[in-house]
């Protein structure tokens, strides 16, 4: 009976504990944070249509999940496998037409993960909840995260995985522990595992850590520190260069190598991406947050910057010096490539807002928080309810919405290719190899019997031949993404197709025609 009443006396005690840390007030606004942050992410989670990138990758998953193969598929494309194998997993254990909600549901959770390391990163640099939680809720609101955080992309993993790389590798400077270095090395490996841009952080890496360690006098604290940023950058290698040994490691180099100028073309001109890169780069975050914003972030690092403090530093590096490389060296280069440095302008903004919300100056911190919300709030409105109505920087509403690789259109396509194939079985063919032609149309009829699907490219003079034969025997309509391209004036008269059907998208370009031999 004793035994019985201290093993009670034990839980009892335990679960008060669960309970008062539980509900305690910072324990609150972290549930309440989660609760608004899964409700902007995961409400009408498809109201965007899959577009050209998400069908190739999601194409791919679906593969390795049917056929428990080709795990390394990606780095034909260049591109590494973990947003494909954590996808594949998700499709593995939710199969059917759910494919778009499940496979955005991993940048949903990828997103939820960069709002924890966000908030810990925020007290762990500034001491302050009030600057995390304020940080933490420009993150939610922020629409180029939102976007990001609800498409079937790397990016939204990458900025995960870098900030707890980040906040690993600063924890590790303070406790000098193996066991934040081990960590951090995990986290930057696995960043090599999503996309080649984390390579950047075997530069960011020794700064911020050596940044940190910085007015530390005792030898053997540095040697030790010494030791363990080796431990982080040898497992993050490990991870990166364990891909060798896949067979798509010479296509994953090729690939990658047309995103990156050669070292003759920058040093022929070294400044040509840099006035082009530059000005897109502030457009497209204006674009986003607004110029109020942008303008309040400016000002806190200019504050950050005289205060030469090594949280004020740390925070610049982490955000100039991605962007300035970027800038320079972005052959090829789209809003989410950036997407990881957003957070460390993010945090900045967040610690003035705060500082300023005292009691002598809260009327002002609160006054700044509403004007530079006012208009990502308002943008996150139309990406929620109506994505085609949203004011998205030009690069992003013609790839997302209004041209040939944006998904509209495709559900009306659907619709007509199911009425057809309730009376006959039909045969597609698409016009393109890649991307959503064909792998839309794969994804959509993945087990439909009664549809064969031939993807087509290039088009050459048997192209003609190849329809027509078809069309003896088979009812077969033909997909056109365009209905003109290079070589190509006229792809209806040139395959002989006539036009039975075509979807527009908004903005009227693009449409996507289905056409039949004639």
């Amino acid at each position: 009976m004793k035994a019985v009443i201290s093993v009670t006396k034990v839980i009892a005690k335990y679960y008060k504990a669960f309970t008062q840390k539980f509900f305690a007030k910072e324990s609150q606004l972290l549930v309440l944070l989660s609760i608004f942050y899964f409700v902007t992410r995961f409400f009408h989670l498809t109201i965007l249509p899959i577009f050209n990138d998400e069908s190739s990758y999601i194409y791919w998953s679906k593969i390795i999940a049917t056929t428990n193969a080709h795990w390394f598929v990606s780095l034909v494309d260049g591109k590494p496998p973990l947003l494909f194998w954590i996808m594949a997993t998700a499709l593995w254990f939710f199969p059917g037409q759910t494919f778009l909600f499940v496979a955005r549901s991993v940048s949903v959770f990828a997103g939820f993960f960069t709002l924890l390391g966000i908030i810990f990163i925020g007290k762990f640099l500034f001491r302050s909840q009030k600057a995390a939680v304020i940080a933490s809720l420009l993150y939610i609101t922020s629409p180029l995260m939102l976007i990001y955080d609800r498409l079937a992309l790397y990016d939204s993993i990458l900025c995960a995985l870098l900030l707890w790389t980040t906040y690993f590798t600063l924890k590790t400077a303070k406790t000098l522990r193996f066991r934040d270095a081990l960590t951090s090395g995990i986290f930057l490996g696995l960043s090599f595992y999503t996309k080649p841009t984390a390579a950047i952080y075997l530069l960011l890496i020794p700064l911020m850590f050596f940044i940190a360690l910085f007015g530390v006098k005792q030898i053997f604290l540095w040697k030790k520190g010494f030791f363990l940023i080796l431990i982080i950058l040898f497992l993050g290698e490990a991870f990166r260069y364990s891909l060798v040994f896949s067979r798509g490691y010479r296509d994953y180099i090729i690939v990658n190598a047309r995103y990156v100028p050669t070292v003759n073309d920058l040093m022929s001109r070294p400044l040509f991406l840099l006035e082009r890169n530059l000005p897109a780069i502030f457009s497209w975050f204006t674009g986003y947050q607004g110029i109020l914003f942008i303008l309040c972030g400016f000002f806190s690092y200019i504050f950050l910057l005289f205060r030469k403090g090594k949280a004020d530093i740390i925070l610049m590096l982490l955000f100039l010096l991605p962007l300035l490389a970027f800038s320079f060296v972005g052959k090829i280069l789209f809003p989410r490539y950036l997407l990881f440095i957003f957070p460390y302008f993010l945090l900045p903004v967040a610690y003035i807002i705060s500082l300023l919300m005292t009691k002598a100056h809260q009327y002002v911190g609160w006054a700044i928080m509403t004007m530079i919300l006012l208009y990502p709030l308002f943008l996150d409105s139309k990406l929620l309810f109506n994505p085609p109505g949203a004011s998205l920087p030009f690069t992003e509403y013609t790839q997302l919405i209004s041209s040939a690789s944006s998904g509209y259109g495709l559900s009306q396509v659907f619709q007509f290719l199911d009425e057809r194939q309730k009376k006959y079985p039909i045969t597609i063919v698409t016009l393109g190899t890649i991307s959503s032609y064909p792998y839309a149309f794969n994804l959509q009829y993945w087990d439909d019997k009664r549809i064969t699907i031939i993807p087509i490219w290039p088009v050459t003079s048997t192209t003609k031949n190849q329809i027509q034969i078809l069309a003896k025997h088979q009812h077969v309509f033909v997909i056109l993404k365009l209905l003109r391209y290079t070589n190509h004036p006229d792809f209806l008269k040139e395959l002989r197709l006539k036009k039975v059907f075509s979807a527009t998208k908004p903005g009227g370009m693009d449409p996507i025609t289905i056409a039949a031999p004639d």
